[in-house]
């Protein structure tokens, strides 16, 4: 094996996106619940809506710092990894700073976010990088060409997520649809980024 710490790593990288998958429907699970008991007066509902919100908040932790982990271990092999490692803990740091901000400098805390949000897109287009980078080593092109599909539409969320960002003040109906094709975007990324995912781990398991 050529990159025996990219493999293990982006293995870990992977796991952490099932985590954030997971993370997700428990939380709206979660939502659902609350609001369901919260109109049938059902205590119970409340209380399960709230178990399930803090499950999945521990999900997502855990799923943050697995992905640190990977990201650190895989840039042994190949530097972007170690760009990608550095964008997670921007990504993580503005937005626990601005979630604090929040109310007594809710600009602030809006701008950090932001931050955080274009950190996080950062994160997963360096992670890409560094697998079509690996696979271009091993002349796969299969993976490589794959790899570059999913950099096209990052590109494309970039500028989706900063033209809802400029215009949210000024032109809030498009600023909405900016923000719900960003949503679908944000989607479409993290199904097309799993999928490489697997193709990169099963490509490193042969090479």
């Amino acid at each position: 094996m050529r990159f025996p710490n990219a493999y293990k790593g982006l293995q870990k990288v992977l796991i952490s996106q099932y985590l954030q998958i997971i993370s997700v429907f428990c939380m709206l699970v979660a939502g659902v619940l609350a609001l369901v008991g919260a109109e049938m007066s059902n205590v119970d509902l409340m209380l399960a809506g709230g178990g399930l919100l803090l499950a999945g908040a521990v999900i997502a932790i855990i799923g943050l710092i697995l992905n640190l982990i990977g990201l650190n271990q895989a840039r042994r092999d190949e530097q972007n990894f170690m760009f990608a490692f550095i964008f997670a803990i921007i990504a993580i740091a503005t937005a626990v700073v601005g979630t604090i901000l929040l109310t007594p400098a809710p600009v602030f805390a809006d701008w950090l976010q932001f931050i955080s949000k274009v950190a996080e897109i950062t994160v997963t287009e360096y992670t890409v990088i560094g697998i079509v980078t690996l696979a271009t080593q091993l002349r796969r092109e299969d993976v490589a060409g794959f790899g570059r599909i999913i950099m096209i539409i990052i590109t494309i969320l970039f500028a989706v997520v900063l033209f809802a960002e400029l215009f949210a003040n000024t032109m809030t109906a498009f600023a909405d649809i900016m923000g719900t094709v960003s949503s679908a975007l944000n989607l479409l990324v993290l199904i097309l980024f799993i999928i490489l995912l697997v193709k990169s781990k099963k490509m490193l398991s042969k090479n």
